[in-house]
């Protein structure tokens, strides 16, 4: 399973556009989504697909990033994603603030190109160990319910054996 999506929640163009042009080169397969506005982002929020990382700037147009990070980890408990909040406020809070809501990741803007691209990086290495993972869970899971058949069928059959005696 690869790297879907790219959700860019900005509501600063050029931003926008700085991100989306690195992650265009760096990620070429990866499909980029981006909302500016609270009702883009909610319809964004029906339609997510994962594997994805969210890029989530604090103080948008008009809602607060925090806040749709919270939304995101509420409705999507058990799906996997890798989120990266950002600001260009000064307070110094606001990172702890995102961490304590959930954030894996947290920086202050303006972006350096190398900054993003690790930071993305990072990311999509993560994800990439989480489906493999679940991946690994979902063996383990059989292999347990393989063994659990397995042992009734043992004990039908010493069952059966102490009954034909």
């Amino acid at each position: 399973m690869e790297l879907s999506r790219i959700y860019i929640l900005e509501d600063d163009l050029i931003q926008t556009t700085f991100i989306s042009n690195v992650v265009s080169k760096f990620f070429p397969n990866v499909r980029i989504k981006t909302a500016s506005k609270l009702s883009d982002i909610i319809d964004l929020l029906e339609r997510l697909q994962f594997p994805s990382i969210f890029l989530i700037d604090v103080f948008l147009e008009d809602a607060n990033g925090i806040n749709v990070l919270k939304k995101i980890k509420q409705l999507h408990p058990n799906d996997i994603y890798f989120t990266i909040v950002m600001t260009s406020g000064d307070d110094p809070s606001i990172g702890l603030q995102a961490l304590k809501a959930g954030a894996d990741d947290f920086f202050q803007k303006p972006l350096q190109t190398e900054s993003l691209i690790t930071r993305l990086l990072n990311a999509k290495k993560f994800l990439m160990e989480k489906v493999e993972m679940k991946v690994l869970m979902e063996k383990v899971q059989n292999l347990e319910e393989e063994n659990r058949k397995n042992r009734e069928r043992m004990i039908n059959l010493i069952v059966e054996f102490q009954n034909s005696k």
